[in-house]
């Protein structure tokens, strides 16, 4: 089963988490792996041949000590809600220091190593420095503070993330992100295997009662080797007794580590025998990847090291390249450009007013650059500014305007000649983004799709793409009617790592106009199964989407959400999806409350989570009322304001016939929140959606349900 909440033993006991003393070690690394597997079973096979392939190469090197040190730059994130969480720079420090001494093989109490594993003790290659700037280039002390209204993060990635009251992580290419904070249910840390393919997220979070060796770290835990601990699994290594409950078959893919029953507790007395080691020097309770207590943890053994390296070496020698640990150099005159705030994203005019923040990087005020824009590398236009910028400080420019072509481009702006002198740093002067002007000239409705015509996507129909790997296509291998349907692949869309938003495709439609619309319908055909078995707790599910995009610009509206067992129109299967002929289903969306877009787009989007073929045919958006038409019949009505909201927002809905109104909400990551349910009624229905049931400030996604019409709308709570 998949499990968010994982830690049920140590739940049996009730603590203060302010004063709480740890009894017993608690690493959640494994089960969040775990988790993630459950999700997406395909990875165990994956990790089994990384497995394998880094056996192979322990075998065929020697680690070598005294080789040149990886210098890792580290961040620390620290999640404050409490001032007592709010933990000290020392401390933070202190932590540092730790590392490098565990890590060296210069931490004191290396004297307690018994002397028959001295032999095998080793240093590693790396050791640990504080960023000295910010991924702007600005100075920093490598420690970034966020107060949170979240009181508890737990194990499920919550605290990497802003969007969860989180934080989220430097450019891990260039920082080893580690995120300290409240993690509760006994948790003191866990960690992100290398060969994780979500690398945004990878580091380690740190319990901050666990956390350096003074402050608020606390015995038996509080001597820092929690991070020691966790940042072995980012580099590789496994549990010294190969998580196998005891069963002595597991191992942690290094020979010179005893096999080991079961974690230890406390601290032994060598030699300690178990159950898989009964004689000799007995097991390796004083090894790092134990759960000894912190003041009997004191080494890893030459091939946890090598293995380390080798690891590291594969997956993120980059972090080795980073200079994030050097100062970064402040010149007196330096200036650059921050952002592009437009042209952005979607727009229809042709003639375009480029708009940039420009930023005063040098330590003297600025007072004259020379901004230019290149469209598609073409002739550069420029802009003489003058003003009076602080250091440090922005302002926001309009650059002379331009015309530009239907199409998507790329406008790149940069600066020369700060205060009238050249630029002795270039690496801020310039940004670059993406822009898209698009043909807004509205398709007639009825607008019919059966994805029959062999070139694709036709008749003005787009395809985005946004990562570059699998994406919607054309198959003739299903179809409800005619000879094709149109699909993706979900089944070797491997986004594991992305779980928690989803890798998205769009396919999109021409633009249609609703404003003389009274009244439309959105039809089209869906078949899906999804791998998981539906109702599977914990799982993360490939999600259908339909939204209307204002053509020119604006926020999209969500009319559809469906997954899992909403979404499928088959029984899951371990095999690749093909529906037959009685595997589709007919989807209706009313169109009614959405006639003031006037120009938009409706946009297909599927975010993908590893689980099974999505396919779609026969799209009909048709109007039931034209112009100044009268209406043949009233149609299901939804109208939600204010939106955004503050304390409360209503909701009010239109039953045509008898029907039960179903009103559910979702987070922004598809968890259901509320719902409430009115049975058999006919006529307008207004609920008062308070801020008790949606307590914190986010996105949310509320569906309707009127009898067999579905309108789904996003909810701002601010």
């Amino acid at each position: 089963m998949k499990k968010w909440y994982f830690f049920l033993a140590v739940l049996a006991f009730t603590w203060n988490c302010e004063s709480m003393v740890f009894a017993q070690r608690t690493c959640g690394t494994m089960e969040r792996w775990q988790q993630k597997v459950e999700q997406n079973p395909k990875l165990a096979k994956v990790r089994q041949w990384n497995d394998q392939r880094a056996a192979t190469a322990l075998q065929h090197n020697t680690h070598t000590p005294t080789r040149d040190l990886y210098t890792i730059p580290v961040v620390v994130h620290v999640l404050w809600n409490t001032n007592a969480e709010n933990i000290s720079d020392a401390q933070v420090l202190s932590q540092i220091e730790v590392l490098n001494a565990d890590f060296a093989l210069l931490n004191a109490d290396t004297v307690n190593i018994p002397q028959a594993f001295k032999t095998i003790a080793s240093a590693t290659d790396f050791q640990f420095c504080m960023a000295q700037q910010d991924p702007e280039g600005n100075p920093s002390n490598g420690i970034h503070r966020v107060q949170t209204t979240t009181t508890t993060f737990g194990g499920n990635d919550q605290i990497k993330s802003a969007a969860t009251g989180g934080a989220d992580a430097w450019d891990p290419t260039r920082y080893f992100n580690i995120w300290v904070g409240d993690l509760g249910f006994g948790l003191l840390g866990y960690a992100q295997f290398p060969d994780d393919p979500n690398e945004d997220t990878y580091g380690v979070v740190i319990n901050y009662t666990a956390f350096g060796d003074m402050g608020t770290a606390q015995a038996p835990f509080g001597l820092g080797r929690t991070a020691s601990h966790e940042i072995g699994h980012c580099f590789g290594l496994y549990h010294i007794w190969g998580d196998d409950g005891g069963a002595c078959s597991g191992s942690d893919q290094v020979t010179d580590t005893p096999n080991q029953g079961d974690a230890t507790s406390g601290c032994g007395t060598f030699p300690e025998l178990d159950n898989c080691t009964t004689t000799g020097n007995g097991i390796m309770f004083m090894n790092y990847m134990d759960y000894s207590d912190d003041d009997c943890l004191n080494m890893f053994t030459r091939l946890q090291a090598q293995r380390m390296t080798n690891m590291f070496e594969q997956y993120w020698s980059i972090l080795a390249q980073s200079t994030a640990c050097s100062s970064p150099i402040v010149y007196a005159q330096d200036a650059g450009v921050d952002k592009i705030w437009s042209p952005e994203g979607n727009a229809c005019e042709t003639t375009i007013y480029p708009t940039i923040r420009l930023k005063n990087f040098g330590s003297e005020p600025l007072t004259s650059v020379l901004v230019k824009y290149t469209i598609d590398n073409g002739t550069p236009l420029s802009f003489a500014w003058t003003g009076n910028l602080a250091a440090e400080a922005t302002t926001d420019v309009v650059l002379p305007e331009t015309t530009v072509t239907i199409g998507t481009h790329t406008i790149r702006a940069y600066t020369e000649l700060p205060n009238n002198i050249a630029d002795p740093n270039n690496i801020n002067d310039d940004w670059e983004i993406d822009f898209q002007i698009i043909d807004a000239t509205p398709v007639s409705v009825p607008l019919l799709q059966g994805i029959e015509t062999v070139a694709f996507p036709s008749n003005g129909w787009e395809v985005a793409n946004p990562d570059g790997g699998i994406t919607w296509e054309r198959t003739t291998a299903a179809k409800k009617t005619g000879n094709a349907s149109v699909y993706i692949n979900n089944y070797d869309y491997d986004t594991a790592g992305n779980a928690d938003s989803g890798v998205y495709d769009d396919f999109i439609s021409p633009p249609i106009d609703l404003t003389s619309l009274q009244g439309a319908t959105l039809d089209f055909q869906v078949a899906y199964a999804s791998y998981t078995a539906a109702g599977t707790a914990g799982n993360t599910w490939d999600t259908l989407q339909v939204w209307l995009q204002p053509t020119c610009g604006g926020e999209p509206v969500l009319l559809y959400n469906k997954y899992s067992s909403d979404l499928a129109t088959a029984n899951n299967t371990t095999n690749v999806f093909t529906p037959t002929a009685s595997q589709w289903r007919m989807e209706t969306i009313e169109l009614q409350p959405y006639t003031n877009l006037g120009n938009v787009r409706v946009v297909f989007r599927n975010r993908s989570h590893f689980e099974n073929n999505l396919y779609i045919d026969d799209i009909n958006i048709h109007a039931w009322a034209v112009g100044n038409n009268t209406v043949a019949a009233p149609k299901p009505y939804l109208h939600i304001a204010p939106n955004p909201f503050d304390q409360s927002t209503q909701i009010h809905c239109y039953a045509p016939t008898t029907s039960d109104i179903r009103i559910t909400i979702y987070d922004a990551v598809g968890k259901q929140v509320w719902e409430q349910v009115q049975k058999q009624h006919n006529g307008s229905y207004d609920y008062t959606l308070t801020d008790q049931q949606l307590p914190s400030v986010g996105v949310y996604v509320a569906q309707i349900h009127i009898g067999n019409v579905v309108f789904s709308q996003k909810i701002v709570k601010q």
